[in-house]
């Protein structure tokens, strides 16, 4: 696993982002009169209260500024005004972004703990389930291993719906996945799991991926459908595939240093806010799904479904794979399983 020295020499070239943070960040408006911390928090999301990671980012903001009576000041900077997932990371490694809400998938060129996140089908598309594992020991197990692998403080989890295949042509069974081009988040597992169901996935940063289905770079791409919603994908892809083979669920993750220099109160303030926040985006999340399905079929979106059963058998070697190569995705499976039995019983 990389450790924080290696990520960090591997991002001194990073000045280009930095430069961009400080020409980004005058555009935000104070909330507060001479804040005792600024920090900037960084999302990919685009600004729709609608969506449960930007209203999450919302009520984040607010908790923090309000709890800490402004001593602590947060700069929103949503619809990937920083960057993709992975530009931010590495901003908040070397400190030139304090806070943001990072996919795991683009993580996992600094850790490898995370890829148990993002194995398909693991929750069998059960939010409820997925929100109690990470709330307990399963949880614990990835926070921890990713403060230890980046050196950065992981403050909580961000929840939205399971996702789907969003294309610009009709997938109306698993043999037209067969060489699909699909876009897919920029980690090994991902590349993984859409190639072993025959699709060719292609990794390319969300901010860019409007624009990739819009010319035809891709044929589709997968989200949930509060951020297709949300991110106006229904205007240049007007086709769905239910799925539910995993939730992107983002980490509130924070600058170390940052954290560390803040007084007890105040890391008290932040963590609250931050475990509210999580809690705000999956209740937020249950209660949209029907309701932006709704928003989609309206606006000419045709939904369709496959075999999701022979789809979770074609990526059965995916999770032996990458259960072989980290012990944390191994202990992370097998403590979910262990919660789904429990459940059952």
């Amino acid at each position: 696993m990389p450790k924080p020295q290696r990520v960090l020499g591997k991002l001194a070239a990073t000045t280009a982002l930095a430069a961009f943070f400080m020409a980004a960040s005058h555009q935000v408006v104070s909330a507060c009169e001479a804040p005792d911390h600024t920090f900037s928090l960084g999302l990919v999301q685009a600004p729709d209260p609608g969506h449960p990671s930007y209203a999450a980012a919302v009520h984040f903001k607010e908790q923090v500024e309000a709890n800490s009576k402004c001593a602590i000041q947060i700069d929103l900077f949503p619809g990937g005004q920083l960057g993709g997932d992975r530009e931010m990371f590495e901003a908040i490694v070397i400190g030139t972004q304090h806070i943001g809400f990072i996919s795991p998938a683009p993580m996992s060129a600094f850790t490898d703990s995370l890829d148990g996140l993002s194995l398909p089908w693991l929750f069998d598309g059960d939010l409820k389930l997925m929100h109690e594992a990470l709330q307990a020991a399963p949880g614990e197990t990835i926070r921890k291993a990713v403060d230890e692998d980046t050196g950065t403080k992981t403050l909580s989890f961000i929840y939205s719906p399971f996702r789907d295949f969003v294309t610009t042509r009709p997938i109306t069974g698993n043999d037209v996945l067969r060489g699909l081009k699909l876009r897919t988040m920029q980690s090994a597992l991902n590349v993984a799991t859409f190639a072993a169901i025959g699709t060719n996935p292609t990794p390319i940063p969300f901010p860019e991926v409007y624009g990739a289905l819009q010319t035809g770079v891709v044929d589709g791409f997968e989200t949930d459908v509060v951020g297709m919603y949300s991110g106006k994908f229904h205007e240049v892809a007007k086709h769905v595939t239910t799925s539910g083979h995993f939730n992107n669920v983002p980490l509130i993750s924070m600058n170390q240093a940052a954290w560390d220099g803040l007084e007890p109160e105040l890391q008290a303030v932040v963590q609250k806010a931050a475990d509210d926040a999580g809690t705000r985006s999956y209740e937020q999340s249950v209660a949209q799904v029907e309701e932006y399905t709704q928003k989609l079929k309206d606006a000419g979106v045709v939904f369709h479904t496959v075999d999701i059963e022979a789809l979770r058998m074609e990526t059965l070697p995916v999770y032996t794979q990458f259960q072989e190569k980290s012990e944390v995705t191994r202990t992370f499976v097998e403590q979910v399983n262990a919660m789904k039995t429990a459940a059952q019983n």
